[in-house]
C-alpha cells in the first residue's frame, strides 16, 4: 500500500516534532501533533474539538519529556505508531482506496484508546469516541 504526498509529509512533519522534542522514536502523540497542524480535515476536526497545536505539544513534552533538539538520533516507529500505520493501510483497503491518506491515518489513530495520542485528547477534554464518529461520517 502506499501513501499520498500529503500522508507522506504527516508522516515527516511527526518525525521532525519527534526530534525537535528530542525524542528518539516517533510515536502516536507525534503523528497527533503532525495531525492538528494540517489543513486538512482531520487538523480542522481536531482543532474545532478543541485540541490546542500548542496545548498538544507540551502535554506531550511533559507526559514523554524532552531531550536534546536536533540531535541526530537515530528514530525508528514506536509498537503503536507501527499500529496505527499498519490501521490506516487497512482503512484505505477498506475503503477501496489504493493509497494511504491523512484521513486513513487519523482514524486508525482515534482506534487506538490506550495510546500516547489517546492520552493528549484525554488532557485536552477531546472526546475520542465523538471525534472518530465525525471523522468516520465525512
Amino acid at each position: 500500500m502506499q501513501y499520498t504526498r500529503q500522508a507522506k509529509d504527516l508522516i515527516l512533519g511527526a518525525a521532525h516534532r519527534a526530534k525537535t522534542l528530542g525524542h528518539s522514536y516517533i510515536g502516536s502523540a507525534h503523528i497527533l501533533l503532525s495531525l492538528v497542524q494540517q489543513p486538512g480535515l482531520p487538523g480542522q476536526l481536531l482543532r474545532f474539538s478543541g485540541l490546542d497545536p500548542s496545548f498538544a505539544e507540551l502535554a506531550v513534552s511533559v507526559l514523554w519529556g524532552a531531550g536534546t533538539p536536533g540531535l541526530p538520533l537515530p528514530q525508528s516507529f514506536s509498537g503503536q505508531a507501527r499500529r496505527i500505520l499498519r490501521g490506516a493501510a487497512a482503512e484505505a483497503q477498506r475503503c477501496g482506496n489504493r493509497y494511504v491518506d491523512n484521513s486513513h491515518i487519523f482514524i486508525a489513530l482515534l482506534r487506538q484508546p490506550r495510546s500516547g495520542a489517546a492520552r493528549v485528547l484525554t488532557l485536552a477534554d477531546v472526546d475520542r469516541e465523538e471525534l472518530f464518529s465525525r471523522a468516520v461520517a465525512r
